[in-house]
């Protein structure tokens, strides 16, 4: 979309640290770019330096997934409390009871939500919130697999995992353990990951449609850049339930 109107794309990586983050932001302002599409990596705990560097310079800025409020001009986000609520009541309807949580840090927009989606499922279901069984730094694969360890032993018989990587690790702990998914335990990602339909059990996990958050970030900057986005504006692209082999198959009543 963005080639065939022009414009040429420069891509940078953070691997997921702030301080690279911010030095690509620099490079690409030196540059004086016509504008910047940016998920923030996981470390970037607040807009502080990024609204610094951006008063610098008059710049489109389009942040996806990962975005703060008061920075630049649009916002293109999933509806990250919806997909965590329908997750883990997928979870509750399944059967399962002590449902922990594993998720990110909280300042991220992304993981405050999807916590607090998790929380009024659980208390709509009237099952406990326990602090105990909610894991805030586990996005990665290996922290799944070190904090299914600590949930299991704190009585969980499932997780909602609001990435699939830390999900993959769950399943390899329970598959290191002997213990039976979905049977014994259950587990919901997030993302839809291309491992998600071929690791084993087959992930239950939530789709983001990526595609379409790229599609509505790069629509959203030729808007601005044509003048008809003039004030700051979120996009919301909703996700759905891939129902896969993860947890059990909810009976019906």
């Amino acid at each position: 979309m963005l080639n065939p109107s022009g414009y040429n794309l420069i891509i940078c990586q953070s691997h997921e640290r702030a301080e690279d983050e911010r030095r690509a932001v620099m490079t690409l302002m030196r540059n004086q770019v016509s504008g910047i599409l940016i998920s923030h990596s996981l470390e970037t705990t607040d807009a502080d330096a990024f609204r610094q560097m951006l008063s610098a310079q008059d710049v489109a800025v389009i942040q996806f997934d990962r975005a703060f409020d008061g920075v630049g001009n649009v916002r293109v986000v999933n509806d990250n409390y919806e997909c965590a609520r329908t997750a883990t009541e997928h979870l509750v309807k399944s059967g399962y009871k002590r449902i922990g949580y594993m998720g990110g840090d909280k300042k991220s927009n992304v993981y405050a939500d999807r916590l607090r989606g998790y929380c009024d499922a659980m208390r709509k279901a009237e099952l406990e919130i326990d602090e105990a069984i909610l894991f805030d730094d586990s996005i990665t694969r290996d922290k799944g697999f070190f904090n299914a360890a600590r949930a299991i032993e704190r009585g969980c018989d499932a997780v909602y995992c609001a990435g699939d990587y830390a999900a993959l690790g769950v399943i390899e702990y329970a598959r290191d353990k002997g213990i039976k998914i979905p049977d014994a335990f259950g587990v919901i990602g997030t993302a839809n990951e291309t491992f998600a339909d071929v690791v084993h059990p087959a992930l239950t996990t939530v789709e983001q449609n990526a595609f379409d958050m790229g599609t509505a970030a790069a629509r959203a900057f030729l808007d601005v850049k044509a003048g008809k986005i003039v004030e700051e504006q979120t996009i919301v692209i909703p996700t759905r339930l891939v129902v896969r082999n993860s947890c059990r198959k909810q009976t019906k009543k």
